[in-house]
């Protein structure tokens, strides 16, 4: 994964995690390209809030 992937899963986390819009994530996730990225690399705070987003609308992270 490159640094700008990392940044968006990032972003999309932060998204989930204090403003509470899944949706919105998801979006950004998918028209990124990014809904079966490996996220195994994410520290725990971010794949917690990511996990949130999974096996939702075509998205099914990896390495969680």
């Amino acid at each position: 994964m490159t640094e700008f992937e990392q940044g968006i899963l990032y972003a999309a986390g932060l998204i989930v995690a204090l403003h509470n819009e899944p949706v919105i994530a998801a979006s950004v996730i998918l028209e990124a390209g990014l809904g079966n990225t490996d996220i195994s690399g994410l520290d725990d705070y971010d794949k917690r809030n990511l996990e949130k987003l999974k096996n939702g609308k075509g998205i099914n992270f990896r390495g969680a």
